[in-house]
């Protein structure tokens, strides 16, 4: 050992990380060093104030933890009546709902761009075939335990689950239907076309819904997306030359007769999952 104690060597002694020869050593020392002692009662207060800013750091957090900012959908809640506990369950989820909203925009905006800047009817059908799709890929994002940060939580807290999911899936569809309408807006002018994607968006997630009772929300979600885009793509054609109107008239999806077949799957969805309420709990348990 030096004449004097290193930093470091006083660092470890007062942390326990020094062998017991050299504890007792420095110790010794420290009885006839006025110094070294000196040196040991400033490491000690240093070691307190970091502590102490440790601490208060951690406090912090903890506060943030506990009490998080209410994003918009929560205020949102709160403010129309919404109890604040149902609210934060409700709105749960925001980092994998923004992942969804900025995916799903994103599709519309090139679709719009290309509907803007080609000749050619792509970009308007286009965005009448993907824009209803978005909210089921919300649903799935938001809901249930394996996609949800806070599922396990949902599933132990004394409210039911098709509540829960019914609340997140109106938040997903209300969250959609204002900017998907506003670039459905954006697009050139092809008559009733930029409007023919809403009643989609509405049998989609109603039907999302009441597919999730069966076998759950991601896989339901899975199957409605897929079976609507492979059935839309082959029902969909035309040539480059045929506005969208055309190309979407070929698909019975998109005539009056399919829009309204759509609204009834809708409303028949919606019946079906409110009968079967009860099966969403046994199914988020299980």
């Amino acid at each position: 050992m030096s004449w004097h104690l290193t930093v470091a060597t006083i660092d470890a002694y007062l942390v326990g990380r020094v062998s017991d020869a050299c504890a007792a050593s420095t110790e010794t020392h420290l009885m006839r060093c006025a110094d070294c002692r000196a040196l040991l009662a400033d490491r000690e207060h240093q070691d307190v104030a970091a502590r102490r800013r440790h601490n208060d750091g951690l406090d912090r957090i903890l506060d943030r933890i506990d009490q998080p900012r209410r994003g918009v959908f929560e205020r949102l809640l709160v403010t129309v009546g919404v109890s604040a506990s149902l609210a934060r369950l409700t709105a749960g989820a925001p980092r994998l709902r923004h992942a969804w909203f900025a995916a799903g925009l994103s599709v519309l905006v090139v679709a719009v761009l290309l509907a803007q800047f080609s000749s050619g009817p792509v970009g308007a059908v286009l965005f009448v075939v993907t824009a209803p799709v978005a909210p089921v890929i919300g649903i799935a994002l938001t809901y249930g335990r394996r996609a949800d940060p806070a599922g396990e939580v949902g599933v132990v807290v004394p409210f039911p689950a098709f509540r829960l999911l019914l609340l997140r899936s109106v938040i997903v569809l209300a969250s959609w239907l204002p900017p998907a309408a506003l670039l459905a807006a954006a697009l050139p002018d092809h008559g009733a076309v930029p409007l023919l994607w809403f009643v989609p968006a509405l049998a989609l997630t109603s039907l999302t819904v009441a597919l999730s009772g069966y076998v759950g929300t991601v896989p339901a979600a899975a199957a409605v997306a897929t079976g609507w885009l492979v059935v839309a793509a082959a029902t969909v054609r035309g040539n480059r030359g045929s506005p969208a109107a055309v190309w979407l008239d070929h698909s019975q999806l998109f005539r009056p007769a399919g829009q309204v077949l759509l609204a009834l799957l809708a409303v028949t969805a919606t019946f079906v999952a409110v009968a079967r309420r009860a099966a969403y709990d046994a199914r988020e348990t299980a």
